[in-house]
């Protein structure tokens, strides 16, 4: 699951939950962390990159973390074109396909036709994909089955913290470079993005579901749920398919949390306050997540 899973450790969605529905005793738990060292600290949150209106306000507890901070850290500074521009100038190099190749030589006929049906219910042309590696097809089709949730980048907890940092004059900073990222996302090989692809496409008929159970977990503070729902447990997986999937988690998790913790570090050692936002999955997944590595490296963390 960890296409999707991807994204949703990075967009957490909505689901109609008002927070009426929520009792007083959730509704104080959160997945806000303050991490410090003797005589400094920063606030971690695990983000939501796509939302709709009905998840704001944010909590008082986390926004008054951030008003507090004098610099928002994003894993990319989404307020700066340059960074956007590169990211967007990396995935096209990285994403298509040698010269002369198209996506239906590199799929097996029956994903190829799977695919096909989906973009036709969607109205779309399978051939606006023709020239695109597998992985990058993956991670376009698991964006758009997000936003005909209804729910948008635009409303995302960044854009809205962003939006906030520029009209209070908060440096913006980014945690990680566009060619960070994208490494995350592109595979080794043809082999391993099929076989991403593939997963993809089976989570999205699920995704209704897994979205609303992802929602309401984060909204309530359910860390256990949450765990749980980002790293299911299947017996059905083949010995190929179970080492696949380790080298994709490799790749997107465990690789990039190394990288992370070392600019957290640093910036715990500028004595000054950051507020950072970055995907929950980060977090919360396994042993070697951000917040137990900086444990690892003697930091105090506090939840909140």
């Amino acid at each position: 699951m960890y296409k999707i899973i991807f994204l949703l450790c990075l967009f957490f969605l909505n689901t109609g939950c008002t927070k009426s529905q929520i009792t007083e005793q959730e509704s104080t738990k959160h997945f806000l962390w303050k991490v410090s060292d003797a005589d400094s600290y920063v606030w971690i949150l695990g983000s939501i990159h796509m939302a709709d209106s009905t998840f704001y306000p944010l909590d008082p507890v986390i926004m008054n973390a951030f008003n507090e901070s004098q610099a928002l850290v994003l894993e990319i500074d989404i307020s700066n074109d340059s960074v956007l521009n590169e990211s967007s100038s990396l995935s096209m190099d990285r994403g298509v396909l040698p010269s002369g190749q198209l996506l239906k030589d590199v799929l097996p006929d029956s994903t190829y036709m799977h695919l096909d049906s989906l973009f036709r219910s969607w109205g779309l042309s399978i051939d606006l994909f023709k020239n695109f590696r597998p992985w990058m097809v993956a991670m376009q089709i698991s964006a758009m089955a997000i936003e005909r949730t209804g729910f948008s980048s635009e409303w995302g907890i960044e854009y809205m913290l962003m939006d906030q940092a520029v009209l209070l004059g908060k440096e913006i900073v980014s945690l990680e470079t566009p060619a960070t990222q994208i490494e995350a996302l592109a595979t080794p090989s043809d082999t391993l993005g099929v076989y991403y692809l593939e997963t993809t496409l089976k989570e999205i008929s699920q995704i209704d579901s897994l979205l609303s159970q992802i929602a309401f977990a984060w909204q309530t503070g359910n860390r256990s749920k949450l765990q749980s729902l980002l790293n299911p447990k299947s017996q059905l997986k083949s010995d190929k398919e179970k080492e696949m999937d380790n080298v994709i988690k490799e790749k997107i998790y465990s690789e990039r949390n190394i990288g992370m913790v070392n600019r957290i570090e640093s910036f715990i050692k500028e004595n000054k306050k950051f507020f950072i936002a970055v995907g929950v999955a980060h977090l919360i997944e396994d042993d070697d997540n951000i917040l137990e590595l900086l444990k690892n490296k003697g930091f105090k963390v506090d939840s909140f």
